[in-house]
């Protein structure tokens, strides 16, 4: 059943801070309808006042609307349309055209729901019906009977360990790239590495401006060791880039170099759920992935903006 833009312009979705972490959603707050408004740039992901709203929004909505104990991947295709019809009617989403985008979207947040799942609940010996009041107790044994298994166990502790490996993690929150507070971030790492002016690609301050951390005691954003090694990579990488002039080429940047190719369905500094070859305009910087000899890494970035 749709909901009607009066109705849910009587709620907007908040989180409780719990040990420092995102806790969580419930509907709180009243709103004025004429706020349920989302805009999406070119690729399809939602820019604007309201995107933060409308990404706690989207996130309650497949809590809400997809079952738990049932796999991602085993979802009627009815289900997805049935989403996209319940978003655009309150959120007031004229065009189809971020309807895969957010598709996939989707499915990411309920699979990184599942997980939570496990993590939060099952290895810790709870249940979630006090703080997920929406889900179905009746299918928490065959829940916990899956995610039990050898061979599920197996997988996530593989799982782990790559994502232990993972030093250069992001930071972009729920908004992803388009919402980080870059207009604070990059003055602030501008100010304590000197070395950053005279990067000129693009792509890299967007990248090392995610995976900066705030430090709690001077409450200034910086880079932990490995994203410092990695900026110490990328600025001399771009030199050299540069000097043998397969900087302006557009066959790859300095990230590629440093941090290898990207893999299928994300692409760095633009989204997790949208391929290097779906980018519009290209990945980097002037263009498509072919050589070209206009290809502008250094186009001036306005912190704040995408």
């Amino acid at each position: 059943m749709c909901l009607s833009s009066e109705c849910v312009s009587h709620y907007v979705f908040f989180y409780v801070c719990m040990f420092n972490k995102r806790g969580v959603a419930c509907f709180s707050k009243k709103y004025k309808d004429e706020d349920y408004n989302i805009e999406f740039d070119q690729n399809n992901l939602p820019v604007g006042p309201n995107k933060h709203k409308f990404v706690s929004w989207f996130g309650l909505k497949c809590k809400q609307m997809f079952p738990y104990h049932i796999k991602t991947t085993d979802f009627e295709r009815y289900m997805w349309d049935e989403l996209w019809l319940e978003t655009k009617e309150p959120w007031k989403i004229q065009s189809n055209a971020p309807k895969d985008t957010m598709e996939r979207k989707a499915k990411k947040l309920c699979t990184n729901f599942r997980s939570r799942l496990v993590t939060h609940y099952i290895n810790l010996g709870k249940t979630p019906f006090s703080d997920y009041k929406y889900l179905d107790p009746a299918h928490w044994k065959e829940f916990c009977k899956e995610k039990t298994k050898k061979e599920f166990l197996d997988k996530s502790k593989k799982a782990r360990a790559s994502a232990k490996a993972n030093k250069n993690v992001p930071r972009v929150g729920r908004s992803g790239y388009t919402g980080m507070k870059s207009d604070i971030i990059w003055p602030q790492l501008l100010a304590k590495y000197s070395c950053l002016k005279n990067l000129r690609s693009l792509r890299s301050k967007k990248w090392l401006t995610s995976r900066a951390k705030k430090n709690k005691e001077t409450n200034k954003y910086e880079l932990e060791p490995d994203a410092l090694l990695t900026l110490n990579l990328l600025v001399d990488t771009e030199k050299k880039m540069i000097e043998d002039k397969s900087y302006f080429e557009g066959k790859e940047d300095p990230l590629v170099r440093v941090l290898g190719r990207e893999h299928g369905r994300r692409s760095r500094t633009v989204s997790g759920i949208i391929g290097f070859t779906k980018v519009h305009g290209g990945l980097y910087e002037g263009g498509t992935q072919r050589v070209r000899s206009d290809v502008n890494h250094e186009q001036v970035w306005v912190p704040g903006g995408t």
